[in-house]
């Protein structure tokens, strides 16, 4: 794994400055050091993972070739750090979360030790991701998560997925060359496989397929069973010919209000510029949010 730009000063300047490494930097430096010795090293060519402690009850298995497992030994397993604290503050033990783009389910393990009695979803097509997935289900014991392996689209029909890590994606029709090594998916409506029952909490990371995924769940969303989600808008929508704004305007028409979170402010603030990770609430979410967070800062509320 290559180091990070600027050599190792600039890898150790991130890791000082992460907020999921403060109060505990030099325990990071020294987790990252390590890292990145095993990177080096012959083990990097097999496919057994480092297994790190996180959130204080899980495993997370970490593979040297895992774009995650790298920031997180760098950055924390906080280091998608407004969204996964939103979502610890925000889960209930009763909750349905649902996971679109799990990966290799980071965000499913913090889920999992806030949703001890309902029900987690996580939707991932990438073969190799899936079964990453599932060692770190088992490996935690986890028997309230079911798993779709499916690419969560707006028809039915078979695709072609490019396998990529963390930038797995829908190749568009008659692409010239998929990046990644390519893979033959089934495309399904989730709104087709899921229960019409209320969701509290969807997160979509599909990368730049998230309306494809938001229009495969219409049928949940025009029945207010999608109270919260956040999704990443990094202008990657390009790639299916779709505009951000578009997607916006469509979920506006919806009832959805959107925000980015500060953690460390505790505020919700409803103004533009957003960041990737949108946030997205109906009135129903806002109401949920103000029971749940009761300390949290509502700015620029429409």
């Amino acid at each position: 794994m290559a180091t990070p730009p600027n050599g190792r000063l600039g890898m150790l300047r991130q890791i000082w400055a992460a907020p999921g490494n403060q109060g505990q930097r030099c325990r990071a430096v020294l987790r990252a050091l390590r890292w990145f010795r095993i990177c080096r090293s012959n083990l990097a060519a097999t496919d057994k993972p480092d297994l790190l402690p996180v959130f204080g009850e899980r495993i997370y298995p970490c593979y040297p070739d895992s774009i995650i497992a790298k920031h997180v030994m760098y950055h924390s397993e906080w280091f998608d750090y407004d969204m996964l604290h939103f979502m610890q503050a925000f889960l209930r033990p009763d909750d349905h979360f649902l996971d679109i783009g799990a990966n290799t389910g980071l965000h499913t393990l913090l889920a999992s030790t806030r949703i001890t009695r309902g029900q987690i979803t996580c939707v991932e097509p990438d073969p190799r991701n899936l079964a990453r997935l599932r060692l770190a289900l088992e490996i935690n014991q986890l028997k309230n998560v079911a798993i779709l392996p499916v690419a969560a689209t707006d028809r039915e029909s078979e695709l072609t997925l490019e396998c990529n890590d963390v930038f797995s994606r829908i190749a568009i029709e008659n692409a010239s060359q998929p990046s990644g090594t390519a893979s033959k998916v089934q495309g399904r409506r989730l709104d087709h496989l899921l229960p019409r029952q209320l969701i509290h909490f969807c997160k979509v990371d599909v990368e730049g397929a998230e309306w494809l995924a938001l229009k495969g769940l219409s049928s949940l969303i025009e029945s207010g069973l999608l109270p919260v989600l956040v999704f990443e808008l990094c202008g990657w929508m390009k790639y299916y010919n779709q505009d951000e704004d578009a997607l916006l305007n469509w979920l506006s028409s919806h009832g959805y209000m959107f925000a980015k979170y500060r953690h460390s402010s505790q505020a919700l603030s409803f103004s533009r510029p957003y960041d990737n990770d949108v946030f997205a609430f109906t009135a129903k979410g806002l109401d949920m949010v103000r029971e749940r967070m009761p300390g949290i800062t509502m700015e620029h509320l429409p």
